[in-house]
């Protein structure tokens, strides 16, 4: 999958901002060191001098715009889940299956391209319980949006009925992604090969117990065929 390193995506974008104020330049750099060195270390392990270095400022610099580690690390990932959910909502297609599967996708390329970022996160929400809230309204916002169409496609599922739905695959999802993010998928890796899946396969096989799910059935038009011989690997 594409490279979507979030520490390169910022350097991206500030590098298309104009005329923007020499503080909110050095904003941008301490943001992008703090997304580029979350990928390298934890946390814990993150310190204002280490920003600073990878930031090429000085370490008075850093306390004229952020207080402290915690506020810059919390900026840096509520930006990231803005990336994210925004890309979500940018997806266009009237076919449900397709919308599962980029969802889906967006998903893990995400995680497997900011491993530390997905850790960290996952860390804050247990730690900051402000930062768990706003993690949380952003799912609660994805899971209604996604129930509503759901059962708005002349299903005859309820919004309620799909809403656990959504809620328990939404919980799977998190689930993996916290797998690979801390690195617990040796045996998942070991199946992936035996079954010839790279990252697109396994994409495309989440999708489908998502689509199985919501809708009970399989989608008509299934990208690939993950059937083998001596296994069927259909849901």
């Amino acid at each position: 999958m594409e490279n979507k390193r979030y520490d390169k995506y910022l350097k991206n974008k500030a590098a298309l901002q104009k005329g923007i104020k020499k503080g909110e330049r050095t904003q941008n750099r301490i943001k992008i060191a703090t997304a580029k060195l979350l990928n390298e270390m934890s946390y814990n392990e993150l310190r204002i001098v280490d920003i600073c270095k990878e930031a090429k400022i000085a370490p008075g610099t850093f306390y004229i715009y952020f207080e402290n580690k915690t506020i810059v690390v919390v900026q840096v990932l509520s930006e990231f889940l803005d990336m994210y959910f925004e890309k979500i909502y940018q997806i266009r297609s009237n076919d449900a299956y397709e919308s599962i599967y980029f969802a889906n996708k967006i998903f893990l390329e995400n995680t497997r391209a900011n491993p530390g970022i997905v850790r960290c996160l996952f860390g804050m929400r247990t730690e900051h319980p402000e930062f768990s809230r706003v993690l949380c309204e952003a799912n609660t916002k994805l899971y209604k949006k996604i129930s509503r169409n759901v059962s708005s496609r002349d299903t005859g599922i309820s919004y309620e009925m799909a809403y656990i739905a959504v809620h328990a695959m939404g919980s799977m999802m998190d689930e993996v992604v916290s797998r690979i993010a801390f690195d617990d998928t040796r045996h998942l890796n070991e199946v992936l090969e035996v079954l010839v899946m790279d990252d697109e396969a396994y994409c495309e096989y989440l999708s489908r117990i998502w689509y199985h799910t919501l809708y009970g059935k399989l989608p008509d038009k299934i990208r690939m065929d993950l059937t083998q011989e001596g296994q069927d690997a259909t849901i």
